[in-house]
């Protein structure tokens, strides 16, 4: 035998010995006292219905709940970043006060059929308070401001980079240059493909360059050999030789070899400037194509030697 409840027409099964309903409902806390007693036969489809009104009462207030936090999200996207949101949270509080009081009401929590209702009602009205007048309308989103650090990074990689930095950056480059030619010079002054612009660069600059040597350069234009006229047992040789290269040259050592019949070499000396100019030549250098005739005073070799030849060094 089964006992309706008056409010919540919940179906409670009576004493089974007595058959004596009990006080009060175990699902709303209502009086039973004047609850309508309903046989064994009818109890199961009331007790279905029972079980769907209460299921219903139940969910009502978290699907109104979901609800309003659906629409409260898409108003607050649309609204601007700045305006608060108080909907949204109100609206979560809502859900999470309405899950709780369902977990309440499955275990048999007193008290719930009146506060979910009148809590969410309340809610509601809170949030229809707050929400904007006109939804429709979507409201201007202002731009996120980024973080200070961000900004002021971003302004330094768009400032452009000054002219007179990079002109000094050009000038420091070019004097680092410069100091590199100038320390090895004399190596590049060697080479006939720097000269030119080794010796251009040292005659604006006031520095000096190791003279060109070149002696391969220098040709032999005619020689003669013959007995001293005044010295017996000594031979005066005339030579007469020039300078090809691109450049002046110093001096060249000449260097004198006697050979016999079979060409071998009997004896060599080598000459010094000094010892083939004198004293009348103070010049140095023998400028490019010049020509230069010398002579000199030996003494007569042994009487195997037939043949002479002139080197430069």
């Amino acid at each position: 035998m089964f006992v309706q409840c008056p409010r919540c027409r919940s179906l409670v099964a009576a004493d089974a010995v007595g058959g004596a309903a009990p006080d009060f409902c175990p699902y709303c806390d209502s009086p039973l006292a004047d609850a309508e007693v309903v046989q064994a036969d009818a109890a199961p489809a009331d007790a279905e219905a029972s079980i769907e009104a209460e299921a219903e009462t139940e969910t009502a207030p978290i699907q109104a709940a979901i609800a309003e936090q659906d629409a409260t999200e898409a108003e607050a996207m649309a609204a601007s970043d700045d305006e608060p949101a108080e909907p949204a949270a109100i609206v979560a509080e809502t859900a999470d006060d309405a899950a709780r009081e369902a977990d309440r009401s499955e275990d048999g929590d007193d008290g719930f059929a009146e506060a979910p209702a009148a809590s969410v009602a309340s809610e509601k009205d809170g949030v229809a308070k707050k929400a904007p007048a006109d939804p429709d309308k979507p409201k201007p989103r202002k731009k996120a401001a980024a973080p200070s650090f961000a900004r002021r990074k971003q302004r330094a990689a768009e400032r452009p980079t000054p002219p007179w930095l990079w002109a000094i950056a050009a000038g420091l480059a070019l004097l680092a240059g410069l100091q590199i030619v100038l320390a090895d010079r004399a190596q590049l002054a060697a080479d006939a493909r720097w000269r030119p612009a080794i010796a251009s660069l040292c005659a604006t600059l006031n520095c000096a360059i190791p003279p060109w040597r070149e002696p391969a350069a220098f040709a032999m234009l005619g020689r003669e050999v013959r007995q001293h006229p005044y010295m017996p047992g000594a031979l005066r040789v005339d030579a007469a030789f020039r300078n090809n290269a691109r450049w002046a040259q110093p001096w060249p050592d000449l260097v004198l070899t006697l050979s016999d019949v079979d060409g071998r070499a009997l004896g060599t000396r080598i000459f010094a400037p000094k010892e083939y100019l004198g004293d009348k030549v103070t010049q140095k250098e023998i400028g490019s194509g010049q020509s230069a005739a010398i002579r000199m005073e030996i003494m007569e070799p042994a009487p195997g030697v037939v043949a002479f030849s002139f080197d430069f060094r």
